[in-house]
């Protein structure tokens, strides 16, 4: 399993994954994008750049388990997959 996060010098986070199992890897690779509700508008125009081309699993709207969290997650046009989301720092980390 190879995983990584970066912090962008505006505060965004981005974690990447190939697989939690290192036998049964897939060639599939997921990527987080977050950051906090500040990065409101950011994280919306990022999703719907993402999106073009793509597959929306799940929109990306404020979240059903609510704190003012957003979430969505999408496969790019190049079969990525994307968790995209915002929420207060230190909320979960």
């Amino acid at each position: 399993m190879v995983y990584g996060v970066l912090r962008t010098a505006q505060g965004l986070r981005v974690q990447a994954s190939d697989t939690l199992q290192p036998t049964s890897f897939t060639g599939d690779l997921g990527i987080e994008l977050s950051g906090q509700p500040a990065d409101l508008d950011y994280l919306k125009a990022a999703f719907a750049a993402l999106a073009e081309g793509g597959t929306i699993a799940v929109p990306f709207v404020e979240a059903a388990w609510g704190g003012g969290d957003w979430w969505g997650l999408l496969t790019d046009k190049f079969g990525v997959t994307w968790n995209v989301m915002t929420f207060p720092e230190g909320k979960y980390l």
